[in-house]
């Protein structure tokens, strides 16, 4: 509750600032980032993972630069191919390996896309409501922090692609 409070609060300066002068601009976008166990972790660092021709693989590691002022509101995954020895699979940044996926599960379909798959970052308590949740987004205010993958094992098969979906504030 206090990071939520801390980015509505960051949100509530950033519009005030703005407010007098126009609106600010909302840009949103939709990131795939395509992953496959046919790639090593050594391949797939230098891989863009834009389609299934140049994934990147199932590593630990930076899956794609955030840029500043973006809001990511959602991070999931539709699993294409069921993914074969993995124990682990997270999804986070610099400051929480698990931030949006805390784990995964690993059968053919859509994967952590209800609220109570989410990380962290996605969810925030109702202190008067008994322990329900409320889907909320994380903000980056500066360029520098990065998507990062957490795996424990080797996948031996498997295809997955990690959706994330936000818009980027711009300037007036």
């Amino acid at each position: 509750m206090k990071q939520f409070l801390a980015y509505f609060l960051a949100f509530l300066a950033l519009s005030s600032v703005t407010a007098f002068a126009s609106p600010v601009t909302k840009s949103p976008f939709e990131k795939v980032i395509y992953l496959s166990s046919a790639v090593n972790a050594t391949q797939s660092s230098a891989n863009s993972g834009v389609d299934y021709k140049n994934p990147k693989g199932f590593f630990d590691g930076d899956l794609w630069n955030i840029p500043a002022g973006t809001v990511i509101e959602d991070v999931y995954q539709i699993i294409d191919t069921t993914v074969s020895g993995l124990t682990g699979f997270q999804l986070g940044d610099d400051d929480s390996a698990s931030g949006f996926v805390t784990a995964s599960l690993y059968s053919a379909g859509l994967q952590n896309y209800t609220l109570g798959q989410k990380g962290a970052y996605f969810r925030s308590t109702l202190g008067d409501m008994a322990g329900a949740t409320q889907r909320v987004a994380k903000y980056y205010s500066a360029a520098g922090k990065e998507l990062k993958l957490d795996v424990t094992g080797t996948a031996s098969a498997g295809k997955v692609r990690v959706v994330i979906r936000g818009y980027v504030i711009g300037a007036p």
